[in-house]
């Protein structure tokens, strides 16, 4: 039998962090650096979100008629309102806020900030848009079953954290990062229940635009994934290596 030897608790614990860094490279580099240019830029529109949003319930509607869109305002040639409305939050403020600093940081770890912020344009603007267009189509054909539609107040951070949680699904169902089992099972799940639920206790035309950002998000990370090599995008789920291969 041979001794066992006792480690001193510092080369305990240099073990153990290097065996993470090899196991979970993730982990390490994500998990406390400084926040990025792209986070202190989420960490900003959270801090106008917040006074916009506070502004809005002491001076009244005037603030939301000014700042929400809705389809017929649109035809009018008020594009600009398609960025405003996305500058208060509509519903309970702090969930919201709180929901969005966790999945949009999330997101910029494991996407960036260029594709999160790409994401989050398109799914609040264009896909806004996209949802306005079939309303208008509808519309022509039956104008008066769609008259509260048309005129009602749109606004709202939902968009944007929709496409978060498009983004973190993305990343999850088209394995552009290596992942420990247990994080690919969540993002390659939840994101997608939770647009469920939100979507279920929605209503008006957020329904609608929240598939539609969820799935523009999603989309952006299958068009901008990165060419991973054959062992990892094949092994799937295992934990990278340093020197790249797969550990089941």
């Amino acid at each position: 039998m041979q001794p066992v030897l006792d480690m001193p608790p510092a080369c305990t614990q240099e073990a153990l962090s290097a065996r993470i860094r090899c196991r979970w490279p993730s982990l390490e580099s994500h998990s406390l650096r400084k926040p990025s240019p792209a986070e202190w830029a989420l960490i900003a529109y959270l801090l106008v979100v917040s006074t916009v949003t506070i502004l809005s319930q002491v001076s009244g509607q005037s603030v939301v008629r000014a700042l929400a869109s809705n389809p017929d305002d649109l035809t009018t040639a008020r594009w600009w309102q398609l960025i405003t409305s996305g500058l208060l939050a509509q519903g309970p403020l702090v969930p919201q806020l709180v929901a969005l600093a966790a999945l949009g940081i999330v997101a910029i770890r494991l996407a960036g900030g260029r594709l999160f912020w790409s994401a989050a344009l398109l799914a609040h603007v264009l896909g806004t848009l996209l949802v306005y267009a079939g309303v208008w189509i509808a519309a022509a054909a039956s104008p008066s079953a769609l008259a509260t539609l048309l005129r009602s107040a749109d606004f709202g951070v939902s968009l944007v954290w929709c496409a978060a949680l498009g983004i973190l699904a993305g990343v999850a169902w088209w394995k552009t990062r290596p992942l420990p089992r247990w994080a690919w099972r969540l993002l390659a799940v939840g994101p997608a229940a939770a647009l469920l639920g939100a979507t279920f206790i929605a209503d008006g035309l957020a329904p609608y635009e929240h598939v539609v950002a969820f799935g523009m998000a999603a989309g952006l990370i299958y068009f901008g994934r990165p060419r991973l090599p054959a062992a990892t995008t094949a092994g799937g789920l295992g934990a990278v290596t340093t020197r790249g291969s797969v550990q089941q």
